[in-house]
């Protein structure tokens, strides 16, 4: 994968974790292709793809002997063309956006992070620090704690 390749595939990632996709994440997706010096059309065009191929992977009905690859799977998407950090914090800036965060949005950060070859700390870290500068952030955040 090229380096827009891969940063379209991230950002795709994150703009589909809710499910949904929000002008607001695609405007910060487009100044993210700028900032790294990509074409934000054809950024933009690859993000819309891989959302394309989430959702037809999503409606496929596959055969109980069938195996396919999971759509999550990013494989090694870092680089020595940009700040893994750097990048996991514009990412996490997306996932902003829309001034919610979700509880599959913080795992889908987390699961790029990964990718990314970042320690956990660090994706926490991106995240944090985006979410610092967000006003009226709005945390929604479910986790069932199971009891012994």
């Amino acid at each position: 994968m090229n380096k827009l390749e891969k940063i379209a595939k991230a950002i795709a990632f994150v703009v589909w974790a809710d499910n949904k996709v929000e002008q607001s994440e695609l405007d910060c997706a487009a100044k993210i292709f700028a900032k790294y010096g990509l074409d934000e059309k054809a950024g933009l065009a690859a993000v819309k793809t891989e959302i394309d191929n989430f959702i037809d992977l999503k409606e496929e009905e596959i055969g109980d002997d069938e195996v396919i690859e999971s759509p999550l799977d990013l494989g090694d998407i870092s680089s020595d063309e940009y700040d893994s950090f750097e990048l996991l914090e514009d990412l996490a800036d997306i996932v902003l956006a829309d001034g919610v965060l979700e509880t599959n949005e913080v795992g889908m950060i987390h699961l790029i992070g990964k990718a990314m070859n970042l320690e956990p700390e660090l994706v926490t870290a991106a995240l944090l620090k985006a979410a610092a500068k967000k006003e009226n952030l709005k945390i929604n955040i479910n986790v069932e704690v199971e009891e012994e």
